[in-house]
Parts: C-alpha cells; structure tokens; sequence
C-alpha cells in the first residue's frame, strides 16, 4: 500500500513537471516522459498483475501508437498517455480517463479560442496537450 501512494506521488511529480514543461515551451522531454513510463510499468508489472494487465497493455499501446500514428498528437504526448494508461490496472478505468481527456482537452481549445490563436504550424492550430493527458492522469490517479 505504501508502495503505490509512494510511485502514486511520484508519477503525480513528473506528470505535473511535464504539464509546465509543455504548456510552456510546447515539448515534452524523452527521459522524463520514458521515466514515467518505467515507473508506472515497473509499479503494476511489480504488483503480481500478469495476462489480464498485459493484454490492456497491447490495447494501450496499439491505442497511444494510432493517435500518435493520425498525427493528433505529438511522440511525447503518446508517450505520456501511455504512462498515464500504464498505471491504470485495466481496461474499464481507461474509460473515464478518455472522459476526462475529452472534458479537460474540450475546455482548454474552448478557453484558447475565446483567448485568441493557438500556436500554428503548417496553417494547424496547435495546443499543448500535455497539461491535458497530466491532468486526466491525475484525476484517475487520485479521485476515487
């Protein structure tokens, strides 16, 4: 128990160093998004869970890979998503995280288009979704 309030306060660390990072400058770091990554693999591989967990986890990472694969997000979002859907023991939690993904995301492009242009690349409206995936992260991770 002490275990997961401990990896559960230090994936929240890294989820929300990540958050500033990329609402900042837009980028989210390799080792701190794979460090995340290790960390929540290591906390449910390390908890005894076996096919069940590996097999959302191929879900998870066929899901990361195909929004990445679209060109919706950028590697370092797909990369947090996947630690974010790595912590979570199954399948059935990955639906309110995708929830709050579409709640958090649908507010902050409502928000950026009252407050005027987001970032533009190629005439593509961009927005640093990594706030977004951090903070579904952390309302799954700490609300009941």
């Amino acid at each position: 128990m002490i275990g997961t309030w401990v990896t559960g306060g230090l994936l929240s660390a890294l989820w929300i160093a990540l958050a500033v990072r990329d609402v900042r400058v837009q980028k989210l770091d390799n080792v701190a998004t794979l460090s995340a990554l290790a960390l929540a693999l290591g906390h449910r591989l390390g908890s005894g869970e076996s096919w069940p967990y590996l097999l959302s986890l191929a879900a998870c990472i066929a899901l990361a890979l195909a929004i990445y694969a679209t060109g919706t997000i950028g590697g370092g979002d797909a990369k947090l998503l996947f630690s974010v859907l790595a912590w979570q023991p199954a399948v059935d939690t990955w639906a309110i995280t995708l929830a709050c993904l579409a709640l958090i995301g649908g507010a902050v492009v409502a928000w950026s288009r009252f407050r005027g242009p987001g970032r533009r690349e190629n005439s593509i409206r961009r927005y640093p979704l990594g706030g977004v995936i951090a903070a579904a992260g952390l309302i799954v991770l700490w609300v009941p």
